[in-house]
């Protein structure tokens, strides 16, 4: 589909992304054919193609095929169509979206450490691929190398994956998948009437051989999409269930009120005077509970609460809400679900609270620590109730 658009001359070039010899994501502006075919083959790692399409521009270019993940396709999206778009107000900017589909992405840094530890070298590895619920490496001769279940590479799963609900890269011109094709072909769905034009030029020009899918084909499409957009449970779980508001106060704290001329003032110690405390395993170490206690004489608002998990430099399963009003010496409780019972140990916890102007409080928990300090507590409690036998 890009070379035709190139060949064609309908665009200077094309952002796509490469890749190192350790797999990392090399994101590039190309316009030649030979290096669009170079970046030919799946990547399973974001790729900051955003940052690529706009050195591009800078560059003095002006059609473009953009080549990116649904998160980067609503970015480019959102650029064209909002009020405030870094691309609405250039005129000269024609970007065509080619979204491909995308159930999950992997962060190298901890992906590409396991297959380390697994005596795999990834500089022997010549395609990745995701099939069947298989993570496939195959080497040069197309020979697969080694293949893990999905599942087990969950760990390694970028966090802002759980929160998106797009498989199919809705917001491009053109999408792009394996799902629901036969060996050999893609899936394309056609979301606009340019990206249908081109598709259907590029058929006729003898670059691209196509037919309509059929419904058997298009069911897995819409099953997997479907799977997605549990995502949105997440979305809207994490800004009602993960804490229990206090009680409102019979009577609103005043607000100060500055001298006349003068502006109100800031707390410096402000950031002081929100306090964790008891931060405890509860319900058979299904949950971490805790308190947010005010401690200063102000009213605290629009606290912006994120609590997540962390293994090695990966986030699990974030939450994160938006508190609009804390009165003084009033609390908040909390008890955040532990979802990787298997994992506890290694496992920390991450509470970040802050407002849009400071930051309040930022903690990093061991679960291990919690679990010992649990014990120890259950032991002494034992010893206590055995002396007085």
């Amino acid at each position: 589909m890009l070379v035709y658009l190139l060949d064609k001359k309908l665009i200077d070039g094309a952002v796509v992304t490469k890749h190192d010899s350790s797999w990392h994501p090399l994101p590039a502006f190309v316009n030649t054919r030979e290096d669009i075919l170079a970046a030919s083959g799946s990547l399973y790692a974001h790729s900051q193609t955003v940052r690529a399409l706009f050195d591009a521009l800078y560059e003095g270019n002006h059609a473009i095929a953009f080549v990116g993940t649904p998160c980067n396709i609503d970015a480019i999206n959102k650029m064209q169509n909002s009020p405030y778009g870094m691309i609405l107000y250039n005129l000269r900017a024609q970007v065509i979206k080619i979204g491909l589909f995308c159930m999950d992405s992997f962060s190298p840094e901890t992906l590409y450490g396991f297959f380390d530890r697994e005596g795999i070298d990834l500089a022997s590895v010549a395609k990745m691929r995701i099939s069947s619920g298989k993570f496939n490496l195959y080497d040069e001769q197309g020979e697969l190398l080694k293949d893990y279940k999905v599942s087990v590479l969950n760990k390694y799963k970028s966090s802002s994956c759980n929160f998106c609900v797009d498989l199919t890269s809705e917001n491009a011109d053109i999408s792009v998948g394996s799902v629901g094709s036969p060996e050999g072909y893609n899936t394309v769905l056609c979301r606009t009437p340019l990206g249908q034009l081109l598709v259907e030029d590029a058929a006729a020009a003898g670059y691209l051989e196509i037919r309509p899918m059929t419904h058997e084909e298009l069911d897995p499409v819409l099953k997997l999409a479907r799977m997605k957009k549990v995502s949105q449970y997440n979305v809207n779980a994490r800004t009602r269930y993960v804490f229990t508001p206090p009680e409102t106060p019979a009577e609103k704290a005043k607000p100060r009120i500055a001298l006349e001329g003068s502006a109100v003032p800031r707390e410096p110690f402000l950031s002081k005077k929100l306090k964790l405390k008891d931060v405890k395993l509860a319900k058979e170490n299904e949950t971490v509970q805790f308190t947010l206690d005010n401690e200063s004489g102000y009213t605290m608002e629009e606290l912006d609460v994120r609590i997540s998990l962390s293994i090695d430099v990966f986030e699990k399963v974030a939450w994160r809400t938006v508190v609009p009003e804390l009165y003084p010496f009033e609390s908040m409780s909390f008890d955040y679900p532990l979802t990787v019972a298997d994992e506890l140990e290694s496992l920390e916890i991450m509470i970040d609270v802050r407002t849009p102007t400071d930051n309040l409080v930022s903690e990093k928990i061991s679960i291990k620590a919690l679990i010992e300090k649990a014990q120890e507590a259950k032991a002494k409690k034992a010893a206590k109730k055995t002396a007085e036998d």
